[in-house]
């Protein structure tokens, strides 16, 4: 997990082997949160299929880098 790329999801500390050791902890960086479900939202609003190539274009607009 990169702390960078994080965008709040919980995921890696529910898989984590290790007990405690990941925290989660909610960083006001200014920016709103956007579930899943309001994302293929307005991609449906907007016409557009959510696509690997349009989520792609999505993570690079907003600066997102999953590895």
């Amino acid at each position: 997990m990169r702390e960078k790329d994080c965008v709040g999801c919980a995921l890696c500390s529910l898989v984590c082997p290790v007990e405690n050791c990941i925290s989660m902890v909610r960083i006001d960086d200014g920016s709103a949160s956007k579930t899943w479900n309001e994302l293929n939202e307005e991609f449906r609003k907007s016409g557009k299929q959510m696509t690997w190539e349009e989520l792609a274009k999505f993570q690079h607009k907003y600066g997102i880098e999953i590895h």
